[in-house]
């Protein structure tokens, strides 16, 4: 086996930014790999046994997780370590590769000559750096504006053109590399989502088209590209060189939201809504932001048959629990238009008053034909977890559900800690009998947390769950050191 180069200038660092990146992901683990994330933390250097040869990466979870109502998003749940790895094999290079981005390039970059990898750029400051660009370029007074993306552009950028157009200097670190993108993405093409590394290969795959922008007055927020033209002519010779460069790299053009219109015809106000809970918890009141659209009425929000997500966001952030609280029963009463902002409004149920009446509701909507989407399944699960209590009916369904091979395996998972943290005996007796017949990893790693929540399985009966594969022995130590004692359901 060749020589493993040194990773990176910080491995702690790097794989500080892939935990972060990953708590902020779609699909979480039970315990939020708490036991990995400790032993990795112990002596980060483990991760270059990943580059052995000998080493097969593991096969990523596939998610679609809801865009709107009538869209989906394909995304991948990766192996965290392998996830860390890869974040620091693209460190290696990606400062000298992205640190001199077009200014007008925004998000996942670096900021301004860079001197490491710890100084990626905040994409908070990104998109309201992207707007004021947006802004400053209307304001010049172009006749024309052309507004593009690149169709599905994660899920086209093929493997091996990416490989022959990345600078990477050396063959060991290239290699182990597209071995991992090529185990997570087997036909050849797509970057996985969402990742940071991925992010980052993601805008260096795109310098040829910065090139071709270079050009003109541009913005471009990833695969997002707007250029301000004087005259169409311009336009159309911008729109026609940047499908020529696009073809070059295997990749084309969403025809559906490709547009070339006059300035007055697009609203470039800043989109308020695209800030952070964080952002908007910082203002006393969100109707203050005189720059941003205003907020919409609750009424309006929650009856259209496209929620904005943001919005819903802004709104179950800072709706108040007064019993009765009507805000719960609309939400339960209007599921089956909200699977794209489930993680908002689970949250927001989880604290409302009269629970019961809630489980009732989420209870009857699972159990219906309108129940189509995993994503928003696996969110509402979670009430069961956080309910003071769960009722005979309750933990009958939730027995059902766990049991259900059919049912997406997290979501499972989650079923199994509310059978074990409200369950009887009963159910803990299931739990261990299901792992008796059960050879799913990712449903043995799910029994085992389950069984030590339960506080009723001694430690050695949850070590013999899963056996001697190496994962679940550090599964097993960490809950040992723990005396069974799991963290709390924090998603």
């Amino acid at each position: 086996m060749a020589a493993v180069p040194k990773l990176s200038p910080d491995i702690p660092r790097a794989l500080d930014r892939v935990i972060h990146d990953a708590r902020r992901g779609l699909v979480h683990d039970l315990i939020g790999d708490e036991d990995l994330i400790a032993h990795l933390k112990e002596d980060p250097g483990r991760l270059k046994a990943l580059m052995a040869d000998s080493y097969k990466p593991k096969r990523p979870m596939h998610v679609a997780v809801p865009k709107t109502s009538l869209t989906v998003r394909p995304t991948l749940r990766v192996d965290l370590a392998e996830r860390a790895l890869v974040q620091v094999l693209v460190e290696t290079f990606a400062v000298a590769t992205l640190g001199d981005l077009p200014d007008w390039v925004c998000g996942w970059r670096f900021t301004q000559s860079p001197q490491s990898p710890d100084d990626l750029a905040d994409n908070n400051d990104e998109w309201k750096r992207y707007n004021t660009l947006l802004q400053t370029y209307e304001e010049n007074g172009p006749r024309f504006v052309l507004k593009t993306d690149i169709a599905n552009f994660f899920h086209h950028v093929p493997l091996s053109t990416l490989r022959d157009s990345l600078q990477i200097p050396s063959p060991v670190v290239k290699k182990t590399l597209l071995k991992f993108l090529e185990t997570w993405s087997p036909a050849g093409v797509g970057l996985p989502q969402p990742m940071l590394a991925s992010a980052l290969l993601a805008n260096a795959y795109l310098r040829p088209l910065d090139a071709v922008l270079s050009s003109h007055e541009a913005v471009r927020w990833m695969d997002d590209v707007t250029v301000f033209c004087l005259s169409r002519s311009e336009a159309v010779g911008a729109l026609v060189r940047i499908q020529d460069v696009l073809r070059r790299l295997n990749l084309g053009i969403n025809r559906a939201k490709t547009s070339l219109t006059p300035p007055h015809r697009i609203d470039f106000s800043p989109p308020g809504f695209r800030l952070t809970a964080s952002a908007w918890d910082a203002v006393e009141d969100p109707t203050e932001l005189s720059a941003y659209p205003p907020i919409p009425p609750w009424d309006e929000v929650i009856r259209s048959d496209e929620v904005d997500r943001r919005v819903f966001g802004v709104y179950t952030r800072r709706l108040p629990h007064d019993p009765p609280d009507p805000f719960a029963d609309q939400i339960v009463s209007s599921l089956d238009r909200l699977p794209h902002v489930a993680d908002h409004a689970s949250r927001y149920l989880r604290d409302a008053p009269n629970q019961g009446r809630i489980l009732r509701g989420v209870q009857d909507f699972l159990a219906g034909p309108d129940n189509q989407f995993v994503w928003q399944e696996y969110r509402l699960a979670t009430l069961f977890w956080h309910a003071p209590s769960l009722p005979a009916r309750s933990l009958s369904f939730a027995l059902k559900r766990a049991m259900d091979g059919n049912v997406f395996v997290p979501t499972r998972g989650v079923y199994l800690r509310a059978l074990a943290k409200h369950g009887t005996a009963d159910h803990v007796a299931t739990i261990e009998e299901m792992a008796a017949h059960e050879d799913h990893p990712a449903m043995l790693r799910c029994l085992m947390i389950a069984a030590a929540e339960s506080g009723r399985v001694p430690w050695r009966r949850v070590k013999n769950i899963a056996g001697p594969e190496p994962r679940f022995t550090l599964l097993a130590d960490y809950l040992k050191r723990r005396q069974c004692r799991v963290p709390d359901l924090s998603f």
